[in-house]
């Protein structure tokens, strides 16, 4: 898939991509990107109406610590070691 594609080599290797809004920059995982979101929920939605209207409306940045723990590395982070970054 092609937006499946351009996500990938965006966030390579860490599996983390930089999503702007307006003036609002923040870092999400691949999955979050807008393209890869779209199309995730365009394939829910088709096979399942009720499951899409379930996702969720919002969501939060990986907390600045987390990414650089996480770009400091070889992209693997014990969750204990940033578990106190996720209230």
């Amino acid at each position: 898939m092609v937006y499946g594609n351009a996500a990938q080599k965006q966030s390579e290797p860490a599996e983390l991509i930089t999503n702007t809004k307006g003036d609002l920059s923040s870092v999400v995982g691949m999955s979050m990107g807008p393209a890869l979101w779209i199309v995730n929920f365009a394939l829910i939605y088709r096979l399942n109406p009720s499951l899409a209207a379930e996702m969720p409306a919002e969501w939060a940045p990986i907390p600045a610590p987390v990414v650089q723990a996480i770009d400091s590395g070889d992209a693997q982070v014990p969750y204990s070691t940033v578990a106190s970054y996720f209230h």
